[in-house]
């Protein structure tokens, strides 16, 4: 019976781990979100369970470590995107430049507020 419990315990961490990597390739985070309260749930009966859980557990760890990667990659691109837009709103306010005598100055951007058409 514990075997058994252990056995579907390990699977629902597999099929787990497959879809938090989907989630991650896809850039899903609300999906990996949700899936944060489950995962500390099977973890805690996991932990309950030890005694039954055989000791050879290197796929599973492979695909933790794998989906760990992605999250960390996932996370880099967020704070690469943040950074940009920060960036992006420091130059619509305009355009710090400094003068000959090493003075900042600030040169503020025209706003215009129509939209200007090339053909």
């Amino acid at each position: 019976m514990a075997d058994e419990l252990s056995a579907e315990l390990l699977e629902q961490l597999d099929q787990l781990l497959l879809r938090e990597r989907t989630a991650l390739l896809h850039g899903d985070l609300d999906e990996i979100g949700a899936m944060t309260a489950q995962k500390q749930a099977l973890v805690q009966r996991l932990e309950q369970q030890r005694d039954q859980i055989p000791h050879d557990l290197g796929a599973r760890r492979e695909k933790l470590l794998r989906n760990q990667a992605l999250l960390a990659n996932a996370m880099q691109g967020i704070r690469a995107v943040e950074t940009r837009l920060t960036e992006l709103r420091r130059l619509r306010a305009g355009l710090e430049t400094y003068d000959r005598d090493g003075r900042r100055s600030h040169v503020p951007a025209q706003r215009s507020p129509r939209v200007e058409k090339r053909v």
